[in-house]
Formats: structure tokens, C-alpha cells, sequence
């Protein structure tokens, strides 16, 4: 591939390149830059930052060319072993002593008593800068490349130069030298030592160096040179021969290294879990393959805590791992796909005769992980569930995702060849070869087919998504990703690791931004910040109840889920959060126009069993960017001190409401109109705008005028020419001097290219330079580059190409695809003016119908990062008291975030008849259209006058829709009927018996007398006695089987779990085999199937935990003896099986 392809060509370049800077290092300096001794740190401090400064992780910097020297990110002072500092409370000087052990801050330092570890970071250091890459980054090392021992490893692939491997070697030789010498590390995420160099990053490391071994081993032996290098450092002579040799340098690396590796690895599985346990088994698949040995292949496989166990038992059928944070299972889903790579095609006779091909080996579910990857992106971020996320700044993408897991797909997956062939080249706008130039990495260059010919087509929208096992809803509306709304709802099972106290959060996502303004991903652990702020229900978009948080591991229940054109809803509840609630149950409708664009959201949160029941919601932006309104102009009065937990109670000093601060009361029976200014986040990368026509000569003029509204100080505008938009890394550029421009005053600018020249005129003055990035043509689209901070507005912009006449650029409109081929999504023209800003505005706007007795209460809490110095965000808290905790009462809002101006004019409640304090209606008025949303939790019939319509509505949940005075459109969610001015809408419900369960096939019979051919499409619930949670299935297709049956086949394997039996008592048995997802969801089994693994008599159990599965019937247990296999199934004859229905109407255009 490199001789014939350009990105493959420049890839390889880059690999020789770096590995070139090695080579012009002599092996004696490259072994002393192997770390002697211990112990190890991640970094300096890893929760408190610089002694100085504070901060956490991250707070400091070094280089290779000043050893083990730190440098303060935040205040610029060095800091190392005989450093001198001056106390900052008394002034004197402090010398730093640190021998290896850190060094105490004294009295007087900020956190006086705590340990910094300046020599053991810097060993860490200089073991990332080798092997993998630094922990704390790098402050400007001479290289700056990738990682070395990969480069120079894969240089060596790529040329046969060994040259390249026996630099390599000299890092790996003597890494085994001191690898088991290594005592692990004494800072950072955990106190457990886990391998030698310390700390979870080590099984990503020792990947690369299995790879590098992997790519050099026949180079050793033949390399005299090495061997009489590493002779004269005194390495030993294993085989005895009388002299060191390239078998004996091969035998140091495959025991003194690669054999410890896998004693640590060995070592940690049985008690690792979790994401842990994953990577330790991809490196350990990544051993298998480099040494050929089938004996670790199979621990990697098909122990008991092989993949294929986890894939069963840690995993929801849907592709969700046990966590209940979206960023960990997103790379959860990912990290078996590694390992299905790794070993791709391994053979090892007698064990492996036949290469081995995971990706469509059945025991190992490769396509629930393609698909859940896909299915959860909202157009660059995943729901803000857990410990994901948190950064305030933009993340969208404007294209189908690309990397190397699309690639993979594509030559793996030949039955979806297609369908990746076409995502791939949506993804690279038609090229997919200029695309992969400078964003693959090194394994396409092995691996990558034939060119792949087509045009682009269009993307195919991404389809709202309900992932039925581990219940995660996302609704999600739009044509395009600068348009879309993406509406998560969590009422997951799992809450391991890395999880929130949040069911039924939700999340607003679009424009690439967490409209909720989630905090995401802990700044520190240890901190009262994590646990009592971050992960605390307190700074979630929910209810909480009697100012309390949730309780860990609870898991919700659906009522229904419906996508239709206009409205897409879901419904759950989750008691088992409030053990006092008696009702806890979330309604969301996602609303859309006639396009399939999003609207509005509207929200019915019902709850009971509480006396105090805050409906909390905040958004993006500082507290004075937040606007309430109350219709009835209810005075606010501040608390003088203090925070929401009470007037003594200092900010961010107790969790939960003890972080919320400047609190401001009202209380006011009107409705509540709640606006957050979003300016959306700084810094951004790359945004092109570039002609669809390629010019050698052309000149550019237009007038430019500086807003001052950028959001930060690094304003940036580049005029870009001769560039290929597929492949924008090669590109002539001319630096705007955006510090000459004065604010509010339009400026002319002129651009006159000529091949690969060009000249910049400012005002009339001469300005800038011509840079040349990559290796760019003579002849290209021209364009604008804009990136970091930026706030500009373009006018009377005119193309003139030699011999044309002049050409006026209309910006009266949007901007024209056929005219730009490239169009970021940080360009809009409109009215003659083409405007570019970093932060567009935004609002987020939130309404709430009044209710009698309401308080409403604003406050200000730290947003993400380390507490006291995060910046504060708006929040807004709707509080209901009520004397009977047993009254139920339903929040009703409407949410809608929005670019521009707001479509939402007016909101207001319906009175439905008869009444019932869990039924709900609300009018919400938009240009042109006025919708009538009803929502209950029975299907109890009720009417509705408004507006001189008269609605009648028996079901779950209902809208009604007039526009331009018409009736348009009718949704019915739930059976019943839905009737407005004689227009009827009506279906039946679907519920019956399973009488028989086909798990080849994926099927059950169900008995019933309701008609099923409408079925497919819809959300099927098995349920039964002991059963804590129904089970959720999309029903694929439905055949009739017989009188008053129907044979649905549904889109989820009925397999739950599989293990070997531990041992046998007079009651149950035990699992000797882990199963993650029992453990961390107790009574997950409980009703469920038993059965003996491959076959065998069903039995249905009474509960189930690991040390103990019961059958209700004690007969059954002589089905499992100690030793043998059983499977634990989903589906079982006798279930109750019930489908919520939805449907939709409307009126012809």
C-alpha cells in the first residue's frame, strides 16, 4: 500500500521519520533512558495537583531534555529533587528533597502533609515517552512523535531496514532487564499495585511492547552487534554456549519480559473485573498471538474468565456493558473487538486447527457491539450517563463516524460489505482515499483492500433507539447533525462502576452540546466534589425526593416506547431509586414538525410517596446567563448565606444541595419560564468553508469586520488556497493578523493567488506570509479556515478568476452545496452576511405551567472541574410540599433547546375530565401550530374542551395537532382511541400467553385473541410471577400459528448466561463462573429460565445470585451436578407477553 497510495505512502513516511530521530540516538543513551529503580507514579499528585497551585492529574509537564524536572502548568515554577520554593504563608525558603519516595509539604502549604512524587513521576515519565505515551504531558520534548518502540518496530515492517529493530531491541532488552525488578506505583486512581510499572495504564503499555516484539523477533537473532552491545552491559549467556546471541536476547525478551507480563496478567484476572479485566484479556490475546500459544489463547477465550463468558455475563444482550456510564461502554464495546483482531486467522493444532474468526463465531456476539456502537453516537458524543463526559466544549460531527473500527467492519464483515462500503463513503464525502490520508493508523497499511469506488450518497439518519436489555432509551429527531436533538433516558441495569445516582435523568444533545449540562466525569475521586456533587442526584436533570439522593443499583421498569413521525416517547419508572416512593415514573415526548424536525420536548415526571419532590434542571452557562420568569411577578428573596442545605451550610462544603449557593426563593402560583443564555464553548478545531471550483490563479476580495464576540483570547482566521478538500492536512495558508483589526469596523481584504504564491492585502497594506502545510498542489479550492476562538462577519465577498468576469458570492441565503463542497458547521449566511463565530447563540429554555403552593427556587453550583475553581452554572429547582406524601403530583415542562430564535410561544394546562392527579395535559403553541399533548398512566377514557375543539382520549399518551386552524395530525400511544371534531383514531392492545419458545430462532408463540399482524415494529414485554422487571424485545415479524396464536420473532437471543456449577445443596446451586451483571443487579434472574447447557429439561427458577441459583421446583437440582454447564434463558413458556401500541394520523396535504 505505501508504494501505490498516497496516505499510505505519507503514514509510512511519518512511522520512518520518527523512528529515524532513535536512530541519531546511540543505544547507550536510549538504554540509560530505561528508569533504574522504584517506585513509580502516575504523576506528581494525582489528586491535589502542584503543592502550590492545587488542581489534580494533569497540573504538570516535563521533557527528555531536562530529567526529572517538573514544570507547574499553572504557575510556571519548577519543581524537582533540590529545587528551592518559598513557602507560601511564611515566606521562607523551602528546599525540595525527594529521593525517590516524594517529598512532604510542610506547614504552610496549601495541603501541608500531603506526598509529591517528583522522581517517581519522572520514571513514569520517561517509561510512557518509550512504551506508550505519558501520563502527564509532555512540556516540549526534541521528539514529539509516536510512540517508539511501536515506530521503530513497524519502521522495520514497513523498510527490512534493522536498523530500526535493533534500536527496538535496545528498549526492550532493557526494559527486560528491569521489568521484574518493578515494585508498581504509589500515585494515582488506586493503591493496588496491579503489574510491575504500576497503575491501569500498564495493559495498554505492555501492548505495544508485545507488538514491537511481535513485528522484530527474526531480526535478533542475526544482529551481532546487539548482542555484543548487551554482552558488554553484562546480560547473561541462558543457553550457556560461551556467548551471547541473538537466541539468548530472544530468550531475556520472551521470559524476562513477555513472561512476566503474563504472570501479572494471570495474576490479576481472577480479581480484576470491569473494564479492567477486559484490557488485561486483550493483552493477553495480543500474547497468545505474538508467541502462538493456543494454552493462553484459550485463557483469553474460554476460562471462566474468558471473553466468551464475559460477552454472556457482563454484557446486555443489546451491547451494553454492566456499567452504567455511556463513555466506559462505549469503549467497553470496542475493547473486544480488539481482541477479536488480534487473534484473527490464529491457528495452533491440535487446539485452533482452523483460523479462528471471532467476528462471526456465534459464543462470541461481535455484531451486538458493531451495532450498539453505532446506535449509540448522538453525531459525536454518547448519552451523558455516569462518569462520561463533562467538557463544556463542542463535540460534532457532521459525517458518519470514521476509524479504525469502520475499517475493520469493512474487511471483516463481508456480509455488511455494503453497508460500510456506503457509511464509509458518506463519511469521506465520495474519497474515501484522500479521507484516510493523516486519520488512519498503521494496521490499514497491512490490511487495506482496493481503493473503493463510488459517489458519496447521503447519510442515512441514525433511528431513535431503545436498547432493550440494558434500558437505555434514546429518542432522537432531524435530517441532519446540525439540526438533530438527541433525548437519552436512563433506567439501565447496572450500576457498577463509574455509575450516577441518576435514573430517569435525561439529556438534551444537539448542536454538539449536553444541553443538561451534565457534570460527567469525576475531576478527582477522593475529592467530596465527586461523590457528593458530581455523581449525587442533586446535579441531575430529574426529581429528587425529600432532598435525598437515590440509592445505588436500582433499576427501572418501561411502560412504553413509541416512534412515530410526529412524536417519538418513552415511559419509565424507577421506585426502587426512593424506597419511600410509591410513584416514580418519567414521561418524555420528543415532538417534531411536519420535516421530522425537532420541536420541543415535553416532559410529565409523576411522583408520590414524598413530602418534599424537587424537579431540578440546569443548563449550560454562568448564573447570571439565567433568566426566570414568573407569570404572576412573585417577588424572589435571597438567602442571605449559605446554600441550599441551609444558611450555615457553606457551598460545596456537604454533598447534594450543599454545593448550590446564591439561592434565591420565590413562591409563585404562575407559570415559570426558565431561559439560559448559551454561548457554547470556546476553543474549536478545524471549520472549513472551500469552493467546490479549483483555481491556480484567483483573487479573493470581500470586507471583514471583527465582532469582539469571540469567546476567548486565541482568535484565529486563516485564508486557505490551493487545498484538496478531502485531504485538507496539505494546504497553502495566509494568516489573517487579527490583532490589526479594530472591532465593529469592516475592513477590506484582497487575496491574489498565483500557483504557489500569494499576497495579502489588509486595508490597502501589505500583510502576511504564505505557509505551506503538508504537500499541497499548485491549483485548489480556495476558502476560509477558522479554529480556537473566532468572531467575524464577512461581506461583499467577490471571486475573480483570470479571464471571468468578477463573481458575487451571494450571501443573502444559505450557503449553496453546489457553490462550496466543504461546509463546516460554523458558517451561516443570511442577509448579505456571511458569519463565523466560535459560540453561536443558543438558548435553552425551559416552561413550566403554574400550580398553587409552588416554590421556585435558583441557585448557582460549580460545573465541571476541580471544586473551587470550576465555573458556576444557573439552576433552577421546582419544589412541591405536600402534607400527604401519598398524593401523587405530575412536573409538567416543556424543554427546548435551540439555535436562534425559540419556536415555543406559549404553554399552558389542560383540564382533562374526570380528573386524576396522575393525568396530565398541556397546550404548547408554535408558529402556525398549536398541539394538545394528554398523558396517563391508565386508559381511562376523558375529554378535553379547548379552544372550541372537544377531544376525547382513552390511552397512555395522545397529540392532537392543528395547523393553520386544521387538524393535522393524531398519535395514539397505548390501546384505546383518540378522538378530535369526528376525526377517530383507535387500536387495539396486544396481550397473551407464551406457549412455546424457539430459542434457535429467536421466537415465541403467544396465545392470544388479539389480532398481531401490526406487531412488528412494536416493543414486546414478557413478564411473570417473581420476575422483577419485564423483559423488552422489538418484535422483528409476527405470523399467524394456528387459531388465537401468533409466532413473533424478536431481535434479541434468549440466552442470558452461562456457567459451570460450583457445587450442590439440598436448595440450589452454586456458579463457579462469574456472572457480572447478577452480581451488580440482584434479582435479575429471579422468574427467569434454568436449563442444563447444551440441553436439557427447563426449569423455572425462584431466585438466583451466583452462590445460589434455586429452582421453584427442588426436583430440578439433579439436572446440575458440580461440574456440569447450565444456561440461563429469558423466555419461558407460561410468561405474560403484552404490547403497548402506538399509531399515528394525518390529514393529507
Amino acid at each position: 500500500n505505501a508504494a501505490t497510495r498516497p496516505w499510505a505512502r505519507d503514514l509510512a513516511r511519518s512511522i520512518v521519520k520518527d523512528a529515524d530521530w532513535w536512530l541519531g540516538q546511540s543505544d547507550q543513551a536510549v538504554y540509560n533512558l530505561v528508569p533504574v529503580g522504584n517506585p513509580r507514579a502516575l504523576c506528581p499528585n494525582f489528586e491535589r495537583g502542584c503543592p502550590l497551585h492545587g488542581g489534580a492529574r494533569y497540573s504538570f509537564e516535563a521533557t527528555l531534555e531536562q530529567p526529572y524536572r517538573w514544570r507547574c502548568r499553572q504557575g510556571g515554577e519548577s519543581w524537582f529533587d533540590g529545587a528551592v520554593i518559598k513557602n507560601p504563608t511564611s515566606g521562607e525558603e523551602v528546599t525540595i528533597h525527594d529521593d525517590g519516595h516524594g517529598w512532604l509539604a510542610p506547614p504552610g502549604f496549601p495541603e501541608a502533609g500531603r506526598r509529591y512524587y517528583f522522581v517517581a513521576a519522572y520514571r513514569y515519565f520517561l517509561l510512557g515517552k518509550l512504551f506508550a505515551s505519558p501520563y502527564e504531558p509532555d512540556g516540549g520534548s526534541a521528539y514529539r512523535g509516536g510512540t517508539p518502540v511501536t515506530q521503530l518496530a513497524l519502521a522495520y515492517a514497513l523498510t527490512g531496514d534493522a536498523r530500526y529493530a535493533h534500536k527496538a531491541a535496545v528498549m526492550l532488552l532493557r526494559l527486560a532487564d528491569l521489568y521484574s525488578t518493578y515494585d508498581g506505583a504509589v500515585e494515582g486512581p488506586s493503591q493496588r499495585q496491579d503489574g510491575y510499572i504500576g497503575q491501569t495504564s500498564e495493559r495498554f503499555l505492555v501492548q505495544n511492547l508485545i507488538l514491537a516484539c511481535d513485528l522484530i523477533w527474526d531480526a535478533l537473532e542475526s544482529d551481532t552487534e546487539l548482542a555484543a552491545f548487551f554482552a558488554a552491559q553484562g546480560s547473561a549467556d541462558f543457553d550457556a554456549d560461551g556467548r551471547l546471541s541473538g537466541a539468548d536476547l530472544t530468550f531475556h525478551l520472551q521470559r524476562d519480559l513477555l513472561g512476566y507480563v503474563y504472570e501479572y496478567l494471570h495474576r490479576l484476572m481472577p480479581y480484576l473485573d470491569g473494564d479492567f479485566l477486559m484490557y488485561e484479556m486483550t493483552a493477553l490475546a495480543a500474547l497468545a498471538h505474538a508467541l502462538g500459544n493456543p494454552a493462553l489463547a484459550a485463557e483469553a477465550l474460554e476460562s471462566d474468565l474468558g471473553l466468551r463468558v464475559l460477552l454472556n455475563n457482563s454484557w446486555f444482550r443489546d451491547g451494553k456493558f454492566i456499567y452504567d456510564a455511556s463513555g466506559y461502554n462505549d469503549g467497553n464495546a470496542r475493547t473486544p473487538l480488539l481482541i477479536a483482531e488480534w487473534l484473527h486467522g490464529f491457528t495452533a493444532p491440535p487446539a485452533y486447527p482452523e483460523p479462528l474468526d471471532l467476528y462471526h463465531h456465534p459464543d462470541y456476539r461481535m455484531a451486538m457491539l458493531f451495532d450498539f456502537l453505532r446506535d449509540h453516537d448522538c453525531d459525536g458524543r454518547v448519552p451523558q450517563i455516569g462518569d462520561t463526559g463533562g467538557a463544556r466544549t463542542q463535540n460534532l460531527r457532521s459525517r458518519p463516524p470514521y476509524g479504525a473500527l469502520e475499517e475493520r467492519a469493512l474487511l471483516r464483515l463481508p456480509e455488511q460489505r455494503e453497508e460500510y462500503r456506503q457509511r464509509l463513503l458518506t463519511a469521506a464525502g465520495g474519497d474515501l482515499e484522500a479521507l484516510r490520508q493523516g486519520t488512519t493508523d498503521w494496521w490499514l497499511l497491512f490490511h487495506a483492500e482496493e481503493p473503493l469506488a463510488g459517489t458519496a450518497p447521503p447519510e442515512v439518519a441514525p433511528r431513535p433507539r431503545l436498547f432493550e436489555d440494558g434500558q437505555v432509551a434514546i429518542l432522537r429527531a432531524g435530517a441532519s447533525p446540525g439540526s438533530r436533538l438527541h433525548v437519552p433516558l436512563t433506567f439501565s441495569k447496572g450500576s457498577y462502576a463509574h455509575g450516577h445516582l441518576d435514573k430517569l435523568a435525561i439529556n438534551l444533545i444537539r448542536y454538539g452540546y449536553d444541553f443538561t449540562a451534565d457534570l460527567g466525569y469525576p475531576t478527582t475521586w477522593t475529592d467530596l466534589k465527586c461523590n457528593g456533587w458530581e455523581k449525587h442526584t442533586a446535579s441531575h436533570a430529574l426529581v429528587m425526593l425529600d432532598q435525598q439522593p437515590q440509592r445505588g443499583n436500582a433499576i427501572g421498569k418501561l411502560s412504553y416506547h413509541a416512534a412515530e413521525p410526529a412524536l417519538q416517547a418513552i415511559e419509565a419508572s424507577c421506585e426502587d431509586a426512593y424506597p419511600q416512593a410509591s410513584l416514580y415514573r418519567r414521561s418524555v415526548a420528543l415532538v417534531c414538525d411536519e420535516g421530522g424536525e425537532p420541536l420541543y420536548v415535553a416532559d410529565f415526571f409523576r411522583v408520590a410517596g414524598a413530602a418534599v419532590r424537587d424537579y431540578l434542571f440546569h443548563s449550560l452557562g454562568p448564573p447570571e446567563a439565567l433568566r426566570v420568569d414568573l407569570s404572576d411577578q412573585a417577588p424572589w428573596v435571597a438567602q442571605p448565606a449559605g446554600s441550599l442545605a441551609g444558611p450555615g451550610v457553606p457551598p460545596a462544603s456537604q454533598p447534594g444541595y450543599g454545593f448550590l449557593g446564591g439561592v434565591q426563593r420565590a413562591f409563585s402560583a404562575g407559570d415559570v419560564t426558565a431561559t439560559w443564555q448559551v454561548a457554547g464553548s470556546g476553543s474549536q478545531p478545524d471549520r472549513y468553508l472551500l469552493t467546490r471550483e479549483t483555481f491556480r490563479q484567483v483573487t479573493l476580495d470581500f470586507t471583514l469586520t471583527r465582532t469582539g464576540r469571540a469567546s476567548g483570547a486565541r482568535e484565529r482566521a486563516v485564508l486557505v488556497f490551493a487545498i484538496d478538500p478531502r485531504s485538507p492536512n496539505y494546504r497553502r495558508v495566509v494568516m489573517l493578523p487579527v490583532g490589526s483589526f479594530p472591532i465593529g469596523q469592516a475592513v477590506p481584504v484582497r487575496l491574489v493567488v498565483d500557483g504557489e504564491q500569494a499576497a495579502l492585502t489588509v486595508a490597502g497594506q501589505p500583510s502576511g506570509t504564505v505557509d505551506v502545510v503538508g504537500q499541497p498542489g499548485e491549483q485548489g479550492s480556495i476558502g476560509f479556515l477558522h479554529y480556537y476562538n473566532y468572531g467575524w462577519e464577512y461581506r461583499d465577498l467577490v471571486i475573480t478568476a483570470p479571464g471571468r468576469q468578477p463573481q458575487a458570492v451571494d450571501l443573502t441565503r444559505p450557503l449553496d452545496p453546489a457553490f462550496w463542497t466543504r461546509i463546516d458547521p460554523t458558517y451561516e449566511a443570511a442577509e448579505g452576511i456571511l458569519r463565523v463565530a466560535d459560540a453561536r447563540p443558543m438558548t435553552m429554555t425551559l416552561r413550566a405551567p403554574g400550580r398553587a403552593g409552588r416554590e421556585v427556587i435558583r441557585a448557582q453550583a460549580e460545573g465541571h472541574g476541580v471544586r473551587g475553581k470550576s465555573p458556576h452554572e444557573g439552576h433552577l429547582i421546582l419544589r412541591e410540599r405536600l402534607e400527604d406524601a401519598a398524593v401523587p403530583t405530575v412536573f409538567e415542562t416543556v424543554l427546548e433547546p435551540v439555535e436562534g430564535e425559540a419556536r415555543v410561544r406559549a404553554v399552558s394546562r389542560l383540564t382533562l375530565a374526570p380528573a386524576a392527579p396522575t393525568a396530565s395535559g398541556l397546550r404548547v403553541e408554535t408558529p402556525g401550530r398549536v398541539d394538545y399533548l394528554l398523558s396517563s398512566t391508565d386508559e381511562v377514557g376523558r375529554e378535553i374542551q379547548v379552544d372550541g375543539h372537544r377531544i376525547s382520549f382513552e390511552g397512555r399518551l395522545g397529540l392532537v395537532r392543528f395547523r393553520a386552524g386544521r387538524l393535522r395530525d393524531l398519535v395514539l400511544v397505548g390501546a384505546g382511541e383518540l378522538v378530535c371534531d369526528g376525526r377517530r383514531l383507535s387500536q387495539p392492545g396486544f396481550a397473551g400467553e407464551v406457549i412455546a419458545v424457539d430459542p434457535a430462532t429467536q421466537s415465541v408463540t403467544v396465545r392470544s385473541a388479539a389480532d398481531g399482524q401490526w406487531l412488528p415494529g412494536t416493543i414486546l414485554q414478557l413478564t411473570s410471577p417473581g420476575r422483577s422487571i419485564p423483559s423488552l424485545y422489538t418484535v422483528l415479524s409476527a405470523e399467524a400459528a394456528g387459531a388465537d396464536a401468533w409466532r413473533l420473532t424478536l431481535n434479541l437471543p434468549f440466552l442470558l448466561a452461562r456457567g459451570v456449577v460450583a457445587a450442590r445443596d439440598a436448595v440450589s446451586f452454586g456458579s463457579r463462573t462469574p456472572i457480572m451483571k447478577l452480581r451488580v443487579n440482584p434479582g435479575l434472574f429471579d422468574g427467569k429460565l434454568v436449563a442444563p447447557w447444551p440441553t436439557g429439561r427447563v426449569s423455572r427458577l425462584k431466585t438466583a445470585t451466583e452462590a445460589a441459583f434455586e429452582p421453584r421446583d427442588p426436583a430440578a437440582l439433579s439436572d446440575f451436578p458440580p461440574g456440569a454447564e447450565y444456561a440461563v434463558y429469558d423466555a419461558g413458556v407460561g410468561d405474560a407477553a403484552v404490547v403497548v401500541p402506538a399509531a399515528s394520523w394525518s390529514a393529507p396535504e
